[in-house]
Order: structure tokens, then C-alpha cells, then sequence
């Protein structure tokens, strides 16, 4: 079922609100990793950030191509143009973040794991990604 200009379906808002509270709790939970003090526990707090930020990605990518094909939905008042155009900017910038935050640390981390010499990267708890040497 596709949107309508004026009304978004359940699938929208659905995943409009998960990838939102997601980004919201990656965020608090960044800040509190960050004030750790070294060692196990911040190390494998980390893992599990990285882990889940790069999740939504599978989760966004979805959200961005319904979007896309369902087009974008009228506003709901009469708004002056730099409002409209101020809205139509601040979604694509949250639409981009969204997207470019977990692929830039990734690129990072195989950067890094490249100067190291190594040939894996643990990008889940269990599970080991190759990288081309």
C-alpha cells in the first residue's frame, strides 16, 4: 500500500520512528561510552555500538528507497518558501547522516585494520568480516 500525499502509511511511520529512536539511543549511548574509562567493558560497549550503527543502515536503506518511491508528502499548513525549503534541506541532511555515519566508520576501521596488517574485521560480536588485504 503506498503512500498517500496525505497520509503516510503504517510502513512509513513505522520506520520513520524505529531508525529515529535508534539514532537517538546511539547517540546517548556514544556519549556514555565515551566517558568510560579504558578497558573490557568500554571495549566490548563499543563493538556493540559499531555493531548496531552499522545496522541501520539495512534498516535506512529500506526507509530511503520507500521514500524515494512513494515520493514525499505535501505540508501540512501554508508555510512561507524558506521554511520549505529549510524542511526539504533537514530531511535530506538526516536522510544523508543517516547513511554516511556507520559507512564512514566503517571505511575507517578497514583503514585501520589495513595499516595494521590484519586481515579481519570483527564486525559483530561473533563474526569475523574479510577485508582485501
Amino acid at each position: 500500500m503506498p503512500d498517500r500525499k496525505e497520509k503516510l502509511t503504517p510502513v512509513t511511520v513505522g520506520l520513520h520512528w524505529l531508525i529515529a529512536i535508534t539514532i537517538i539511543g546511539m547517540v546517548a549511548f556514544g556519549l556514555y561510552i565515551a566517558d568510560l574509562p579504558r578497558g573490557d567493558w568500554k571495549s566490548e560497549l563499543i563493538g556493540i555500538h559499531k555493531l548496531i550503527g552499522f545496522t541501520v543502515i539495512f534498516v535506512a536503506l529500506p526507509r530511503i528507497l520507500w521514500r524515494w518511491g512513494n515520493g514525499w508528502p505535501v505540508h501540512i499548513g501554508d508555510y512561507v518558501s524558506w521554511e520549505k525549503t529549510l524542511a526539504k534541506f533537514t530531511h535530506w541532511f538526516l536522510i544523508i547522516a543517516t547513511i554516511a555515519m556507520p559507512v564512514s566508520v566503517f571505511s575507517k576501521l578497514a583503514r585501520c585494520h589495513r595499516k595494521s596488517r590484519s586481515s579481519r574485521i570483527s564486525a559483530a560480536l561473533f563474526t569475523n568480516i574479510p577485508v582485501n588485504p
